[in-house]
């Protein structure tokens, strides 16, 4: 009996029926007195003995058993499914293959109620839609705003300047600012964290009622795989970008390239790092000068700023360990911000930053002057690549 109960059914079966062909005429009703089997299961397993029929390894019963699905007994739903949606497809006039369905399965199985007279089940009417080609999905952000001239350009101009710096033993950074956020009970993001209760916040997002706003300025090393985020409390300038820069330099960068000449900073070609800004160019002279190295700029085409390495290698690790988080104060957002890691072994080092910067400044009547003296634009598209020289 014990070993009968570690059987699965197609071995207790056969085993039960080589029993009662041994015990003769009365065999089967022997084995169904002492063996939790039916008669029918007993003449089951005969049959197949009696077959000769072999399973593939490891299946204990043949293909195609089990209830049929009900598309396949009734595949005229997929028809009448058809019929219901026909006026409740969209598309996209550019791109045919894309439709999308306006109407819910919910929906869907009322009017096969209603006007077919048909009870279906949810379910049913999930794998027709599935059956139809339409799953959830979310619209993919992969329409440039605009075509960009010279674009190709840039970029095959950016893989041979990385690969010189690479060659040459020059720093490279890639910078940018990522996105402001309020101080305070809000929401940031739709993203998750693990909590024993929901955290509440504003139902509003209104900045007049919070701690105050949240810049932070990233810099990310390519080479080392290293970032450092400063967090202003103020306005997101190109006299903040470069402050940020000089901070980070003086405190841990000095130490890590003490024999640098020169240097060469990624960025994007607006906001703070804005390619046709005086007030950035001005302000990358008195950096250059600050720091006593010659800055090499190479700024990224417009609506390309998804290109620029920083987004994908370090704010993405700073949104990662942010998720879900709520930030009352600004030393919270840091000091989370710098325990982002990855496998490949991205450390963050992380500053704050309290100066108030002015948003409108006049310029320099010594502008000209000193961009005739220390920037160099390239031949090769001069607006988005230029060299700073620090005398």
């Amino acid at each position: 009996m014990e070993y009968f109960k570690d059987l699965n059914e197609r071995q207790a079966r056969q085993f039960a029926a080589i029993i009662a062909e041994r015990n003769g005429w009365q065999g089967v009703r022997l084995v169904c007195g002492i063996l939790p089997v039916s008669r029918n299961t007993v003449y089951r397993g005969l049959h197949e003995l009696d077959s000769g029929e072999h399973l593939e390894e490891g299946r204990v019963r043949k293909e195609g058993g089990g209830r049929k699905s009900t598309l396949s007994v009734h595949p005229e739903y997929i028809t009448i499914f058809r019929e219901i949606v026909v006026f409740d497809i969209a598309g996209l006039p550019q791109d045919a293959k894309t439709m999308w369905l306006r109407l819910t399965p919910s929906q869907i199985q009322q009017i096969f109620s209603e006007q077919y007279h048909i009870e279906i089940s949810l379910y049913t009417v999930r794998q027709i839609v599935k059956a139809e080609g339409f799953t959830r999905r979310k619209p993919v952000k992969a329409l440039p705003m605009a075509d960009c001239e010279l674009r190709d350009e840039q970029f095959k101009v950016i893989e041979q300047q990385r690969k010189y710096c690479d060659e040459h033993g020059i720093p490279v950074f890639s910078v940018d600012t990522k996105k402001k956020e309020l101080l305070g009970p809000y929401r940031r993001d739709e993203r998750t964290a693990y909590t024993t209760e929901a955290v509440k916040v504003y139902d509003h997002d209104y900045s007049t009622f919070s701690n105050g706003k949240m810049v932070p300025y990233g810099i990310y090393d390519v080479k080392r795989n290293t970032g450092y985020m400063t967090f202003g409390v103020s306005h997101d300038t190109a006299e903040f970008a470069c402050d940020c820069f000089a901070q980070q330099w003086e405190q841990h960068l000095r130490h890590i390239y003490p024999s640098a000449k020169s240097i060469l900073i990624l960025c994007d070609g607006g906001g703070s790092n804005n390619a046709r800004s005086w007030q950035f160019k001005w302000c990358l002279i008195q950096l250059a000068k600050r720091l006593a190295i010659n800055i090499r700029i190479a700024h990224y085409p417009p609506y390309c700023s998804k290109w620029n390495p920083i987004e994908h290698r370090l704010f993405s690790q700073i949104s990662r360990v942010w998720s879900g988080a709520v930030f009352n104060t600004i030393e919270e957002a840091s000091e989370l911000a710098s325990r982002a890691r990855t496998k490949t072994g991205l450390a963050v080092s992380t500053s704050i930053n309290r100066r108030i910067y002015e948003t409108k400044t006049e310029r320099n009547p010594l502008f000209e002057s000193e961009c005739a003296r220390h920037i160099v634009k390239d031949e090769i598209l001069p607006k988005w690549n230029y060299l700073v020289r620090c005398n």
